[in-house]
């Protein structure tokens, strides 16, 4: 056992060790001190003072295992160097006068309230722990570019923004907050925040501003801090999770997770328009939409009316638009879970948020109707399941892993409806966000949709290194299109669902057909004998680990057609059933059947 995790046990015993200069004393629980844990104490002394002297601490009190997801972005940071994929940034912006010293003791509050925020990461052996450092006064840095024309200040304003974005956390020194102010007039200032990943999510950045807006305001009053004290801290959580998800509780869930996805696709379908880089890119750009007011309204209304909530319906929207994109029936897509069940951990700062799986069978589903109903039962038995954490739902199932693209999922959809801040109110000042533009992105393709009076917008963040963005453009097109259609028949075969109005269906009719020359007295088997000919050494068929060329797949071709209408008597117009599973033997047989006079019937063999 690790000297770390020795005193992580102790602490858990109630048993606290503390340094004061180069001496230990132990508080707590002595009876907790059986005569082994004595004399381990006492050989281990040393080491113990060591380490506490490295990481500037006096207590094990300040030490605490990291949660599973904690542990996750840990090793990629390590793999990938001080990653900044996992940054958390911020900005808003302040009209009228700023207290500098109700700011920075906002500041100072809000860091020395929530111990996630001066936590850093201890390695140790390859294994991460939490290291909460002691509580601080912070002076935010301020960088006045009141002297600038205004137009310098819009470019220095844009720099600052991407080099705060871009700014690494050393997560094993840095507290994981950092506030800059920018000073632009004596009555506008903008504040840049961020926070890693590692030590934030969704849900606490709402926590932030709603905790800023309350401290700042008695600051400048002159009040004391008027926030309750928190019940419990982020590592208690580290503890809880990893102590009760352990033996059956682990099984029984982990269970659910591995019977839903087996056999699971190992990346999606869907075309792109450039090929898949071999290390993953997170270049990202965000394209937005927005769905009219009445047109959401009537989807929500429709969801509602069955059983769902508006995720439900969107879940199943999204599946669709996918399979008919892609040609598939197994849809895979991720969605983030606030995982915050238990009250006491609601006004925490921290990384709570889960990852859950939905994974749709289009096939078994006739209509939409149908399709919500499934996407309902995936999403509460989804939730009945979710303290698995992601992390230990890819290790189980043995994913093999790949740096071109993301385990178990590649695209994602989030529903936004605790993200914002709220409202926050600040002592004589106004207060708003800044916008800065996305320039990373985790995913191939993430759908963010969000309810607003003017109806739901859609933001779609998407890697542009795989996709262009008039492909998006038309995947956001053929979205509301959909969701017209599924409103106004909701009992249409999802194949028979356009993904197309009817203007773009004749603009692409007629430019295909202003390209398109005649051809006569020339069959479709003809046409490809030409080409084989020509290109008898290119590849024209993949399937898994085969392919074939031009000039094998026509040559085979013949040979089952000369079959077909000598020894089985095939005569012109005859109908031949083909029953073979999708392969390059389908293919084989259906331009032997066109060669051979026939017309092809094509059967399921399931």
């Amino acid at each position: 056992m690790s000297i770390i995790q020795f005193l992580i046990e102790l602490k858990e015993l109630n048993v606290f060790i503390h340094k004061n200069e180069q001496k230990l004393s132990v508080k707590g629980d002595r009876n907790a001190l059986t005569a082994d844990l004595k004399n381990k104490l006492r050989a281990n002394k040393e080491d113990i003072v060591k380490i506490f002297d490295q990481l500037d601490i006096d207590s094990n009190k300040q030490l605490a295992p990291t949660t599973f997801s904690q542990q996750r972005l840990w090793i990629i940071d390590q793999l990938e160097g001080n990653s900044v994929h996992y940054n958390m940034p911020g900005q808003m912006s302040f009209t009228g006068k700023t207290d500098i010293d109700a700011l920075n003791k906002t500041v100072s509050t809000i860091i020395n309230r929530h111990q996630s925020l001066r936590t850093c990461f201890y390695n140790e052996n390859g294994i991460p722990y939490q290291v909460i450092k002691a509580s601080t006064d912070v002076v935010v840095p301020i960088c006045d570019l009141s002297q600038m024309s205004p137009e310098q200040r819009a470019v220095e304003l844009q720099n600052l923004v991407r080099k705060e974005a871009n700014n690494p956390f050393l997560l094993s020194q840095d507290l994981m907050l950092r506030v800059t102010l920018i000073i632009i007039s004596e009555a506008q200032n903008v504040l840049l925040y961020s926070m890693h990943h590692i030590a934030s999510d969704g849900w606490s950045i709402g926590i932030l501003y709603n905790e800023f807006g309350q401290l700042y305001n008695a600051f400048v009053a002159g009040e004391s801090d008027p926030l309750p004290p928190l019940a419990i801290q982020y590592a208690d959580y580290a503890h809880w999770q990893r102590k009760w998800l352990d033996g059956e509780v682990l099984e029984k869930q982990l269970n659910y997770w591995e019977q839903n996805l087996r056999g699971l696709p190992a990346v999606h379908n869907l075309p792109l328009d450039y090929p898949r880089p071999a290390i993953q890119s997170f270049n990202g750009q965000v394209f937005s939409s927005l769905i009219d007011s009445k047109t959401a309204k009537l989807f929500g209304q429709y969801c509602l009316e069955n059983g769902a909530t508006l995720f439900m319906g969107l879940h199943a929207l999204f599946s669709i638009l996918l399979g008919r994109y892609s040609g598939e029936t197994d849809i895979v897509i991720g969605t983030p879970i606030a995982n915050r069940e238990q009250p006491d951990v609601a006004p925490l700062i921290g990384f709570f948020l889960n990852t859950l799986v939905l994974r749709a069978d289009l096939s078994r589903a006739s209509h939409f109707k149908d399709l919500l109903s499934q996407s309902t039962q995936l999403a509460l038995k989804a939730y009945t399941y979710q303290q698995v954490p992601f992390e230990q739902l890819v290790k189980n199932l043995n994913i093999a892993p790949s740096r071109s693209y993301s385990p178990v999922f590649q695209i994602m959809l989030i529903l936004q409806n605790n993200e914002d801040g709220g409202e926050v109110y600040l002592q004589d000042i106004e207060m708003g966000n800044v916008d800065g533009e996305s320039s990373n992105t985790k995913f191939d393709l993430t759908l963010n949709a969000s309810e607003a009076d003017e109806g739901l917008y859609l933001g779609w963040d998407f890697c542009v290194d795989l996709f262009d963005l008039q492909t998006i453009k038309r995947l956001a097109s053929s979205f509301e299109v959909l969701m017209d259609a599924v409103i106004a028949k909701p009992l249409t075969p999802l194949m028979a669902l356009p993904v197309q109005s009817a203007d773009e269906q004749q603009h692409l009719l007629n430019s295909q057909l202003s390209t398109l020359a005649p051809i006569e007295n020339v069959s479709i088997e003809q046409l490809f004998e030409q080409y084989a000919e020509q290109k008898a050494d290119t590849v024209a068929v993949i399937f898994e680990d085969s392919q074939i060329t031009y000039g094998q797949l026509n040559h085979q071709a013949n040979q089952l057609a000369n079959y077909l209408i000598s020894a089985k008597q095939l005569k012109s117009g005859q109908l031949v059933g083909l029953c073979v599973n999708r392969s390059i033997e389908m293919i084989i047989g259906l331009l032997a059947i066109l060669k051979a006079g026939g017309a092809y019937v094509p059967l399921d063999p399931d």
